[in-house]
């Protein structure tokens, strides 16, 4: 559950790409105030990693890291190259911009590691 106040969400709060609102007020030719934003933002972590299904094929790819998602994706291409079985699922996303997408997809048990490279 985030924690960012007045939001019930299920997601992480550095999801929220604002910081609190500061009012700026200059010398004013006319009576008005001007109002500052701030923007923060949020940065995923990319690793790359080795996927490997049960038939032996692996591939080496990137993932993009993101603690608030409750699914694993991939890209279906990367299903065809590992020569993945598949079953077909439903799911909603639901992302900060728009809430409750139902999608239709296929579902995999792929096997992933991460890929460590050790300098010389």
């Amino acid at each position: 559950m985030c924690t960012v106040s007045d939001c019930t969400s299920k997601h992480h709060s550095l999801l929220h790409s604002w910081v609190k609102r500061e009012n700026v007020v200059s010398q004013p030719s006319v009576n008005c105030a001007a109002v500052k934003r701030s923007f923060v933002k949020t940065c995923l972590g990319i690793i790359t990693v080795t996927i490997k299904g049960k038939n032996g094929h692996f591939c080496q790819t990137y993932a993009l890291l993101d603690d608030g998602a409750d699914k694993t994706l991939c890209d279906e291409i990367l299903i065809q190259q590992l020569n993945l079985r598949s079953r077909p699922v439903t799911f909603q996303i639901s992302t900060i911009s728009s809430t409750g997408s139902t999608t239709y997809e296929k579902e995999v048990d792929p096997s992933v590691s991460p890929v460590c490279i050790f300098p010389k």
